[in-house]
Formats: C-alpha cells, structure tokens, sequence
C-alpha cells in the first residue's frame, strides 16, 4: 500500500530522487494500509508545499490527515523551513484542513489543467 505515497510522489514531485535529498513526509498507516499521508511536493529553499491525502474515502473526517500534517509541520517547524498549503476553491475538506492548523489564506491565482494524450 505505499504505492500510494510512491503514485503522488510520482505525480507531484519534479522526481523521486529530488523528494528524497530535498522532500519530507509522513504517514499513517494501519495493518500494513497507509490511511493518510503529507508529503512535500514542491521545495524551493525554506519553502515546502504541502500534499496532503487520505486515501479511502471511508476514512476522511476522522482527523487522519490534521495528525499527518500536523507531524509535518512540527518536523519543519523545527528546521526552521516555511510550509505552504494551496487547496482549489472547491477543496473544502483541504482548506478546513489547513484552517484547523492555522494557515491563514494569503491570496488566490487561477489554477489551469491540461491533458495530454
């Protein structure tokens, strides 16, 4: 089951080596199933974008991923790095999420989707 991590890795990341010199993450996970993870995605410097993902829809609203992300911001607190959180509009599980945490929005940008292929 951490092909899960390994898939958004994989989507997200510029490349599993660069996640793994320059990425953090922590998960949850339960008999062997990873329940909920936040990885970074994007690290620029100090500055870490979060992803954050719980994966059987059966386990979301159970503070799952408040705990994830919250190991994660605790660990980059304490290296003195700047997590950031971006969620569309529409994520209102995502933006309750970073609000229980204390991430205050800053601002909006448009967000565009292609598909190749």
């Amino acid at each position: 089951s951490h092909e899960k991590i390994l898939e958004n890795i994989e989507q997200s990341c510029t490349s599993v080596d660069r996640f793994l010199r320059h990425g953090i993450g922590f998960s949850l996970e339960h008999d062997s199933t990873v329940i909920a993870s936040c990885l970074s995605v994007y690290v620029t410097g100090r500055y870490h974008e979060i992803l954050i993902d719980t994966y059987d829809p059966q386990q979301r609203n159970r503070g799952f991923a408040t705990a994830v992300a919250q190991a994660y911001l605790d660990h980059c607190m304490m290296q003195g790095w700047i997590p950031l959180w971006t969620a569309d509009e529409i994520n209102a599980a995502s933006i309750a999420v970073a609000q229980n945490l204390g991430f205050e929005k800053v601002g909006e940008y448009p967000d565009f989707y292609f598909i190749f292929g």
